[in-house]
């Protein structure tokens, strides 16, 4: 049996419950066991992250895409508008991130280690994502079909009863 999430609903809950497991596990690992500004915890967090995209653009299906068959490995999203979006979010990232490489007063050893694989974090889905879309411009044979709008001619009004 092949499990895929092809429902928005299911997508949003995708990622509420990873982003609240990922939150979990790094204030535990924060808490306890490692200190946040050392580069095994900075390892950990970019393995986690990458590894929970990974699952996601593997897992996740366009409308009506095809749902047993496993995708190109280049491909992560249904159509390449969503995946310019999402390199897009990602890079805005990047840039909210650059701000990290200034050293302040009382910063640690290994602050560029850390704002370095925080960055690697963000470009490497962002490639991806900009990779696939790319990609998929040149096969719309592939793309997933839109969903379909709802327009006021379609809906039917309740009859007014007498």
């Amino acid at each position: 049996m092949v499990w895929r999430i092809t429902g928005v609903g299911q997508k949003a809950l995708y990622i509420v419950v990873g982003f609240a497991a990922s939150a979990l596990i790094f204030f535990v690992l924060r808490t306890w066991l490692l200190d946040p500004h050392s580069w095994p915890y900075g390892l950990i967090a970019l393995i986690w992250n990458l590894g929970y995209n990974i699952v996601g653009v593997r897992i996740f299906r366009g409308y009506l895409e095809p749902v047993t068959p496993p995708r190109p490995w280049w491909r992560w999203t249904g159509r390449p508008k969503a995946g310019f979006w999402l390199g897009a979010l990602n890079l805005f990232a990047v840039l909210g991130s650059l701000p990290e490489f200034w050293p302040r007063d009382g910063q640690s050893p290994n602050y560029y280690v850390l704002a370095t694989l925080n960055m690697l974090g963000l470009i490497i889905p962002a490639f991806g994502y900009f990779n696939s879309s790319f990609r998929l411009r040149l096969h719309p044979d592939l793309w997933s079909k839109r969903r379909p709008k709802a327009s006021a001619n379609t809906r039917e009004l309740p009859s007014p009863k007498a």
